[in-house]
């Protein structure tokens, strides 16, 4: 290869790295335009304007990072910002998906005069664009100087005197109110406390009668004609126990059958009682423990057994709504008894 065909050849692939080069670099003025502009060009002293400065650009496949100016608080010289306002995006042109990035600043200025807005520089993925520079002109109030200055005028004076009672009205009438309201307040307190009358509460239901009640609830259940055997006998043992623990003050819910059956040797209680709460408790066990199945006699007799041994060892006054004796029993258990005739 000749000399002259090297140096062509050296400056053809110069020319192919500078053309690529170019094409690599993306154009940005071609997607992306500083924008700056007045809503009003020209205002007089004190009036408010918008600045409005931003980006306009055609939305890609790459994305767009747009760095804006920092706003001061004031633009130039004697133009003042109000309101920094805030960052907006919108889209322009919807076919050719042109989106708008704006900040409207609100300015004004209080001198007279052409205001140079110098141009704002923004920074879009890594490239600077500029807006183009604005001018604000600021004009002065028209003053019609063929007439004469006048003076300040006085304020309006209100006229005081004999005349005047208003203030009078209005302090009868808040005398009244307050009369008014303090004779409600002391009706209301009158009646309130007449309305809350101190009702004592209800007597307690006897203890006897409450677990009655109870047993009876077990057999509207009919669970042993159902075969929840040991559903219906622990129901009906739980509560002879509960009984026993309220009236005997013996810890029979902790105990066992055969230690609720030596506590009740030294107990005050008939022996057909006692029977019954052996017959209960024992059969409850067998059904509980040795999975026995018992015949429909021996569930009605343990619900009549209960139902015996409740008011078996209940104190005949108590059964029979009778008022407390003057002496209190030396036996404070006593067997059922029916009331003597």
């Amino acid at each position: 290869m000749t000399r002259q065909e090297k140096h062509t050849a050296l400056y053809s692939f110069s020319v192919l790295i500078a053309a690529l080069l170019f094409f690599a670099v993306p154009v940005f003025s071609q997607n992306a335009k500083a924008i700056a502009r007045l809503d009003n060009a020209v205002i007089k002293i004190g009036e408010q304007t918008f600045l409005r400065i931003g980006v306009s650009y055609r939305k890609g496949t790459s994305p767009i990072k747009i760095i804006m100016p920092e706003v001061q608080d004031t633009i130039v010289n004697l133009v003042d910002v109000l309101d920094k306002g805030k960052i907006d995006t919108m889209l322009r042109d919807t076919g050719a998906l042109v989106y708008e990035q704006t900040r409207s600043i609100l300015i004004t200025s209080y001198d007279s005069g052409f205001y140079a807005i110098p141009p704002f520089t923004f920074v879009v993925n890594d490239d600077t664009i500029e807006s183009e520079a604005l001018l604000l002109q600021v004009n002065t109030v028209k003053v019609d100087t063929t007439k004469a200055i006048a003076d300040i005028k006085a304020p309006l004076a209100v006229p005081e005197g004999p005349e005047d009672r208003s203030w009078i009205m209005w302090l009868c009438i808040s005398g009244g109110v307050v009369i008014l309201l303090t004779l409600f307040i002391l009706w209301a307190v009158r009646r309130r406390k007449k309305e809350i009358a101190v009702t004592p509460p209800p007597p307690p239901i006897p203890l006897h009668e409450s677990i009655l009640r109870r047993l009876e609830e077990i057999r509207a259940k009919n669970l042993w004609q159902t075969g929840q055997y040991k559903l219906y006998q622990s129901e009906i043992t739980d509560t002879i126990r509960d009984y026993i623990e309220k009236r005997f003050r013996v810890p029979a819910l902790e105990q066992t059958t055969d230690e609720i059956l030596r506590s009740f040797r030294s107990l005050p209680v008939d022996e057909q009682s006692k029977q019954r709460l052996r017959q209960m408790l024992l059969l409850a066990d067998m059904v509980k423990f040795a999975k026995e199945i018992p015949l429909p006699h021996e569930n009605e007799m343990s619900f009549e057994n209960a139902i015996h041994f409740v008011k078996g060892t209940t104190p005949a006054y108590l059964l029979f709504g009778q008022a407390p004796p003057a002496q209190p029993p030396v036996n404070p258990y006593n067997p059922y008894q029916p009331p003597t005739p």
